[in-house]
């Protein structure tokens, strides 16, 4: 006979008593009292479980009297027996706990099945790929970019498969050349193949530290027959990337093409439109132009970068540092790039010979390049002007404060875009704390050569700290500025609290920046208030409604270490007003 009690299912418990005799095959004939127990336990339910089923225990769980000898063994069994139940609980618990994780990952491997990534065209994901290469510095980055495009292709089929469809991803490798190793360019040219008809870049690296020439060509990583093949041999190039010690690395190239038996015309070398060199560690070009590596420049090349060795780490004579380039290379540049800190004697003369050049890009490595004004030729720089007839952009980069005098002869009739970087501080005006007097004279030679040059339109100041009356001055006397830039600037934002409390002109313009219509903050400090930019925004948009060369554009961006705007700053957007207002984050640090 057999019955279940369930008054104890509030507490979860589940009792079934049976009353009966044993089975025949028995050694006793007594009738049996059975009980089961059945429930899941926890620490909630024990005392309950205690009180309802031992009512002798129950002024033990009521108070804090201690129970007698015979009590506590009772008890202690109890605690014995719900401990082993405990534990045979958590044993299943962990079972279960492992099958549920087996489930898991095999339903996430069918989802993944289902995944629209698996259906995502190739061009797509060539464009995904083409996006994050682009994000990668061959100069700058650890890793280049084509390690990065391989490791892309070895994650499965379909990518490689995506990659191979996309040609711009393969018009880009870098080589990184060592003595005595050749250079398989059998295999750079069946890379270069997959680019179909895009303009190919090959960056050309060497490591050698020291001067080879005192080596032999022998040891030099230039001297190259698989290098010689693929200039002379292999695949057409838009632009050649040369990272070599000396120049004799150049010349010990150029000797070996010589000899190489040519067996196409043109050859690659003699087509390439844009080329960069960069000399690391020592200068030894002869005194004779006649013998200069230069002349070996392809007269197909319109872009020219050159990036010579520090001064001081070269340690020779001014006088022995020689520098040439024919006159018939620099009239074909339209682009070109001198990064230098030698003698402005020798700066002068090679810009005296940029007569094409559209895009100008002097690079001064923050150094105390000298000037020497007692020189004839100096002197007549100063007087007549440096003359660059066709420069729409000019670009003065890690500029020493004190050479801003250059503004002064460089007669740029055609600029447009005018780009000035002093030094290069990203999270402290320190560097730059002491210079107010010399920013006062930036500011003044900015608004005289904007003055004097009718087509400058665009301006992007770097790296500098601006008072109030700087800033005035500056947004005052730019009258035919369009597109204003600064680029980790640090100055005071409530001087555009200011600015709104100028009068505005008779013909309904604003004194303060007229013609602007796209004004960039980037690389903000953490400490720069958007409110007053906000409502100078939106004040001048409300008055310039009717002007067609209003105020368009209004980009900030702060700095991506601990920036203090809120959610609703970045998500700002102005009623009733045409400015496309941004707010955003980069990393700190830009050049």
């Amino acid at each position: 006979m057999g019955l279940r009690l369930s008054a104890l299912a509030p507490v979860g418990l589940d009792v079934d008593i049976i009353i009966g005799s044993t089975p025949p095959h028995s050694a006793s004939a007594n009738p049996t009292l059975r009980v089961g127990f059945s429930c899941p336990l926890s620490l909630t339910t024990i005392p309950t479980l205690m009180a309802s089923n031992s009512k002798s225990f129950s002024h033990l769980f009521e108070t804090n009297v201690a129970p007698r000898p015979l009590e506590a063994a009772s008890i202690q069994g109890k605690v014995d027996s719900l401990t082993s139940d405990i534990t045979g609980v958590k044993s299943q618990l962990e079972r279960l706990r492992r099958e549920l994780g087996r489930l898991e990952t095999r339903r996430d491997g069918y989802q993944a099945v289902l995944s629209p990534l698996r259906r995502m065209p190739l061009e797509i994901l060539g464009e995904i790929f083409l996006t994050i290469l682009a994000g990668i510095d061959p100069e700058k980055s650890k890793r280049f970019k084509d390690v990065t495009l391989i490791d892309l292709c070895l994650v499965c089929r379909a990518w490689r498969n995506a990659a191979l469809a996309t040609p711009r991803l393969w018009n880009f490798l870098v080589l990184k050349m060592l003595p005595r190793r050749a250079l398989r360019h059998a295999a750079v040219s069946h890379w270069f193949s997959r680019s179909g008809v895009a303009s190919k870049t090959l960056y050309i690296y060497g490591y050698s530290h020291g001067p080879c020439d005192s080596e032999g060509p022998e040891g030099c990583d230039f001297a190259n027959v698989g290098l010689v093949k693929l200039l002379t041999e292999g695949t057409q190039l838009g632009h050649l990337f040369l990272r070599c010690a000396s120049p004799q690395c150049f010349r010990n190239l150029i000797d070996l093409m010589k000899r190489a038996v040519e067996t196409r015309k043109p050859r690659p070398w003699d087509t390439i439109k844009s080329l960069k060199f960069v000399f690391t560690c020592d200068w030894n070009e002869p005194p004779s132009l006649s013998e200069s590596i230069f002349l070996h420049i392809p007269s197909s090349v319109t872009t020219l970068h050159l990036f010579l060795p520090p001064y001081n780490d070269l340690q020779m004579s001014e006088d022995n540092l020689n520098l040439h380039i024919p006159e018939s290379i620099l009239s074909n540049l339209t682009t070109f790039t001198l990064e230098c800190d030698w003698s402005g004697t020798k700066i002068c003369k090679i810009l005296q010979l940029c007569k094409n050049v559209e895009n100008l890009t002097l690079d001064f490595g923050f150094a105390e390049v000298p000037f020497n004004d007692d020189l004839p030729y100096i002197t007549e720089v100063y007087d007549a002007g440096l003359l660059l007839p066709k420069v729409t952009t000019l670009r003065l980069h890690h500029l020493p404060p004190h050479l801003i005098y250059i503004l002064n002869f460089l007669k740029t009739p055609m600029l447009v875009e005018l780009d000035l970087s002093l030094s290069n501080f990203a999270k402290s005006p320190a560097p730059c704390a002491d210079l107010e007097e010399v920013t006062d004279i930036i500011c003044l030679a900015l608004v005289s050569f904007s003055d004097s040059v009718r087509t400058h339109r665009k301006l992007r100041l770097h790296a500098m700290k601006l008072t109030k009356t700087q800033i005035n001055l500056l947004f005052n006397g730019l009258k035919r500025l369009s597109h204003l830039t600064f680029d980790n600037v640090w100055f005071d934002g409530s001087v555009f609290r200011d600015i709104l409390h100028e009068q505005w002109d008779l013909l309904g313009r604003h004194p303060a920046l007229p013609s602007i219509e796209t004004l960039e903050l980037l690389n903000l400090p953490i400490d720069f208030p958007l409110r007053y930019l906000k409502q100078y925004v939106e004040e001048r948009s409300f008055l310039e409604a009717s002007d067609s060369t209003c105020l368009k554009k209004v980009v900030a961006t702060y700095q991506e270490y601990d920036c203090p705007i809120t959610s609703e700053d970045a998500t700002y957007k102005m009623e009733h007003c045409p400015v496309e207002f941004r707010v955003g984050f980069v990393k700190s640090g830009s050049e």
